[in-house]
């Protein structure tokens, strides 16, 4: 009951702190900052600015040949963005026009100004006409069809003698432009499509593979072979169960997972508000002395502030993470992705699974969640230790950027061993391995156990032996 008192009081002090309430705020501020910049700010907004300008051949000596050819690559750079920048970067035609309209243009210049042929010209003009064309009345059905036509032309040239992987190769890239024709699903530059069009390079590369995992002496090997199963058995089963119909990867909960996922900025910086001051300000308002008077064991107030501040920053994740997601929702016009179940491949079972968005997050949530942890706890024991709000939230900044920079050096087999390298068991999720070369699961456990458990041992032994009497 003391603790719960105690823990009570804790709360009621930092809800009467100002601070908090401004990081809130300034982080509800960058997410609608973020959604407006994301609207009106687009890849397709880009795409409409110029960004060659038009190439005076009197500027290029005519008589060098290559000062002539880049006279035809920079006319014809020009060329290709005043015909496509009428297109929006996401659109189909965009798309469409991208993969061939300059190589064509590229061929007339050619022709005409190094070549001086004037058959080729005529050819590649021809040629252009008819993309101009295709693009103003575009029909990617059409468009599909006719490359289906040429891939089942390849399938009868390469005859059935030839090498497994390469007809299963051309049956796949057939299988993906049936899919698009029956599921009304253009090519475009969304992640959802360049995905979509990977499959028949992922299927290659999976069935090329040795399949027995014991064969990887070389974990990097063994870590980049699992990368590629995941991808490939995702992938097919988004396939099998129609997921490609909308843009997969960019929605509202692809926003809302990268936020659990990742480690936030604007989170870090309330966790160590929070416990950067929870104990330096008793000491520097004085109140310390009032607080030891009362009949509570110092180690008691030490946890009842250890919990709050893990409380309190429970209510500030989760909060931020429903604003953010109310934001966003607003922003993209609608919330009905959140019921669409996220998939994700089982090593262990050898299945894709589809998990609700509630239990996925909560999963990855507590997968980084150690994390947070050791930083919390980091902080809290500079704080108990100089007593000062100022020198504990700067350690805390300071850690981050000394993790960011040891964790860079994985080739070193120690730094592997250290709490920066081991603090995110996002990838043993569903049975993964870990891109750490030396580590595991059970290393990193045992890492971030004696770690926080040392630091928070340190946090109450300098507490209980602390002389507050000049405080």
């Amino acid at each position: 009951m003391k603790l719960i008192n105690l823990v009570k009081n804790e709360l009621i002090k930092i809800f009467h702190k100002p601070g908090i309430y401004v990081v809130f705020l300034i982080t509800v501020g960058l997410s609608i900052l973020s959604v407006v910049l994301n609207k009106y700010l687009t890849i397709d907004t880009i795409n409409g600015i110029q960004v060659s300008v038009e190439v005076d051949i009197n500027d290029y000596n005519k008589e060098d040949p290559i000062e002539m050819e880049n006279y035809v690559a920079d006319q014809s750079q020009y060329e290709f963005e005043k015909v496509t920048d009428k297109y929006k970067y996401s659109s189909p035609e965009y798309y469409y026009l991208d993969s061939r309209l300059y190589d064509v243009i590229y061929c007339i210049n050619r022709s005409k100004y190094v070549e001086k042929n004037e058959k080729q010209q005529h050819e590649c003009e021809s040629e252009y006409e008819i993309l101009i064309a295709n693009a103003d009345n575009f029909d990617y059905k059409k468009i599909l069809a006719e490359e289906k036509a040429e891939l089942v032309k390849e399938l009868e040239r390469i005859g059935e003698n030839a090498n497994q992987n390469d007809i299963d190769f051309v049956k796949n890239q057939m299988l993906v432009l049936d899919y698009r024709v029956d599921n009304d699903f253009p090519k475009t530059y969304s992640a959802s499509s360049i995905e979509l069009d990977n499959y028949p390079s992922l299927y290659r590369e999976y069935y090329s593979m040795d399949q027995n995992d014991k064969n990887y002496n070389n974990k990097n090997d063994l870590i980049l072979k699992k990368e590629k199963e995941k991808e490939f058995f995702e992938t097919k089963y988004k396939i099998e169960h129609n997921m490609y119909k909308t843009d997969y990867n960019n929605n509202l909960r692809s926003n809302v997972l990268y936020k659990v996922q990742s480690t936030d900025l604007m989170v870090l910086v309330a966790i160590i508000l929070i416990t950067g001051s929870i104990v330096a300000e008793e000491f520097n308002k004085g109140t310390i002395k009032q607080l030891l008077v009362r009949p509570y064991k110092r180690s008691q107030i030490l946890t009842s502030k250890l919990i709050a501040a893990l409380i309190t920053f429970f209510l500030f994740f989760v909060a931020y993470m429903i604003v953010d997601a109310i934001i966003v929702g607003i922003g993209l016009g609608g919330f009905k992705e959140l019921l669409d179940p996220v998939i994700s491949y089982n090593f262990n079972k050898g299945i894709v699974e589809e998990h609700n968005i509630l239990i996925y997050c909560l999963l990855s949530f507590l997968a980084i969640l150690p994390k947070y942890l050791i930083i919390m706890s980091f902080v809290f024991m500079v704080s108990v230790i100089f007593t000062s709000t100022s020198v504990s939230m700067a350690s805390g900044y300071f850690l981050m950027i000394a993790a960011s920079i040891i964790s860079s050096f994985t080739s070193v087999k120690a730094v592997n061993y250290l709490p920066f390298t081991c603090w995110d068991f996002t990838d043993y999720l569903f049975g993964g391995i870990s891109h750490n070369p030396y580590g595991g699961l059970y290393s990193s456990l045992i890492v971030v156990l004696i770690t926080l458990i040392g630091i928070n041992l340190i946090s109450y032994i300098i507490f209980s032996k602390k002389n507050i009497k000049n405080q």
